[in-house]
């Protein structure tokens, strides 16, 4: 089972969201767990070895929301 997650923010927001992706391991262990993020905020994957990989995403200066959205339907 691939999860993609999407957490836009600095490196805080991303250490904040490691118990959720923790727990999403833990629930659905042979899972590949892929996080999408600003580029700032990449070297959490060096915290933790539940990511497999990483999508960069440069939203800064951008409406967050509408790059959400660009992303989540232009990118697939």
């Amino acid at each position: 089972m691939k999860i993609l997650t999407i957490n836009f923010g600095g490196i805080g927001d991303e250490i904040f969201f490691l118990p959720a992706l923790i727990s999403l391991k833990k629930e659905f262990p042979n899972s590949k767990i892929t996080l999408a993020l600003e580029p700032r905020s990449k070297s959490v994957k060096d915290l933790t070895d539940v990511i497999d990989d990483l999508i960069l995403v440069d939203i800064k200066g951008k409406n967050k929301y509408f790059e959400l959205l660009k992303f989540v339907f232009f990118s697939w």
